[in-house]
């Protein structure tokens, strides 16, 4: 159980959420309920495949730099990351991209 819990208490602090755990989940802002389903990522160790809903939003600036360095990290691992997100933030990290309007495909293309 030790290990779990030390863990646990790791992740939360990369996410700067330490100070938070024994906080119920419902008091907690979107942004930290957001990083602390991010950091279960780290948490449960990379898989080949990583979907994400529109995972920069309700994130502050030091929590979008940490998940682009994360998604980084899983690219150069060889894993896939899939994101769907009506920003442009998602940009820079594409590797390919895939434009839609409403059901209309607008174009799909490498950056």
């Amino acid at each position: 159980m030790k290990l779990a819990e030390s863990a646990i208490e790791a992740w939360a602090d990369e996410v700067a959420l330490l100070a938070l755990l024994d906080e119920p989940a419902g008091l907690l802002s979107q942004g930290q309920q957001k990083q602390i389903a991010l950091a279960r990522l780290r948490l449960f160790g990379w898989r080949s495949l990583w979907l994400l809903d529109e995972p920069f939003n309700s994130l502050d600036r030091v929590a979008v730099e940490r998940l682009e360095q994360w998604i980084g990290e899983q690219v150069a691992a060889q894993g896939a990351v899939i994101m769907v997100s009506h920003t442009e933030q998602c940009q820079g990290l594409a590797v390919r991209s895939l434009h839609l309007s409403g059901a209309i495909s607008l174009g799909f293309g490498s950056e």
